[in-house]
């Protein structure tokens, strides 16, 4: 899967409880809550009582300046790689870290996602991405991240 960042989007900047609302109200989403174990050795998680161990990789990473005439496109293509060995504990040296994901879609095909990180604690925005299988050159990636941009009013 392939993750894009747009510098301009300025977190500080955007009103979570509008923006949010807003999207909902005009795109289709999936909300999850998310806990992420990070450490120095990887990211780890918790599912039915076991401990599991992902390394990340990065396998590749770029810069597209002036995408759709006015962006900065970050490109990076990471995946995670289960280690399955079993884990009995978590490194002492770890944050724990819970958050609501939404992941907003254009039609319920889409391949092209707008994904948004809220913060359980402060109930603020930490990250938006977008993810897609196709590049940054594809007719569809660039109208739907174009109109995730404007619903942003970035």
């Amino acid at each position: 899967m392939n993750t894009f960042y747009i510098q301009e989007i300025n977190l500080d900047t955007l009103n979570k409880k509008n923006i949010i609302e807003k999207l909902k109200k005009k795109i289709s989403y999936n909300e999850s809550v998310e806990q992420s174990i990070l450490a120095p050795d990887g990211l780890y998680k918790i599912k039915n009582e076991d401990i599991i161990k992902y390394r990340i990789v990065n396998k590749k990473h770029y810069i597209v300046e002036k995408f759709l005439e006015k962006y900065t496109l970050f490109f990076t293509k990471n995946h995670y790689i289960k280690d399955n060995h079993i884990q009995y504990n978590i490194p002492y040296n770890h944050c724990i870290h819970t958050f609501i994901r939404l992941y907003f879609y254009n039609v319920d095909y889409s391949k092209n996602k707008m994904v948004i990180d809220i913060d359980n604690t402060s109930n603020k925005i930490f990250n938006i991405y977008f993810t897609s299988n196709e590049d940054e050159n594809d007719f569809i990636f660039q109208e739907d991240i174009s109109l995730y941009l404007d619903l942003l009013n970035v």
